[in-house]
């Protein structure tokens, strides 16, 4: 319930750039709590619990702010499904992340193996989830889930906060309207992610910041 209503505030946050997705006592999260699960081991239960969490990920993931996940400590089962709802996801040295569900005799229930499969590719998906392996660090970089690993010697939100300035150093509402491209790319048909890119791209043509840019040679600055 928390996190949907942070996500509601998250889209009235009109202003915003970028939110941080991290976890609290040493780990991101490790998934649902067993005692939640043993009140609802019926389709009736799972079904709901499902459609809610995946409605609430795909709000979270389509907001127009830049997402990242910051993943201290352990993310296994729910929660590396909920780091796939982000845009990127940063590491430490010593975190992990698994898709361990089939270990429990259950798939994924959050959209993560439909996400998964967008971040990785088919194969390493497949084999990621059917393994239920826990993967460190350096494993998730190099298999693509992973896209940056964190000194972890400093506060690993403040350090991502730099990240992220590094990275999307730009106006704001230029990056939300970017963002906005994207999200079509992954949630419409080609013809209708076209039309959708067309549309942002005449909302900010001949605009303040479009003409400050070009009056000033922006384009050929460093």
């Amino acid at each position: 319930a928390e996190f949907e209503k942070v996500t509601q505030r998250l889209e009235q946050w009109s202003s915003g750039k970028a939110v941080i997705l991290s976890g609290h006592g040493g780990d991101f999260c490790t998934g649902v709590d067993l005692d939640l699960v043993r009140n609802i081991l019926h389709s009736e239960g799972g079904q709901k619990m499902s459609s809610y969490l995946h409605d609430l990920l795909t709000q979270f993931s389509n907001l127009p702010l830049i997402s990242v996940a910051v993943i201290p400590g352990i993310a296994v089962g729910g929660g590396a499904e909920l780091t796939t709802a982000c845009d990127f996801r940063l590491m430490t040295p010593g975190s992990k992340i698994g898709f361990v569900q089939i270990k429990m005799g259950v798939v994924t229930g959050f959209g993560g193996g439909t996400r998964l499969t967008r971040i990785v590719g088919r194969s390493q998906a497949l084999r990621m989830l059917c393994s239920g392996k826990v993967y460190r660090a350096e494993e998730s970089k190099a298999l693509g889930l992973a896209d940056d690993i964190l000194s972890g010697k400093d506060d690993s939100v403040e350090e991502a906060k730099d990240w992220i300035k590094d990275n999307f150093p730009h106006n704001t509402e230029m990056t939300r309207q970017m963002k906005k491209i994207i999200i079509g790319a992954s949630e419409l048909d080609s013809r209708c992610s076209l039309q959708n890119e067309r549309d942002i791209f005449v909302s900010t043509w001949g605009q303040p910041l479009h003409l400050d840019a070009v009056n000033s040679n922006i384009k050929h600055r460093e």
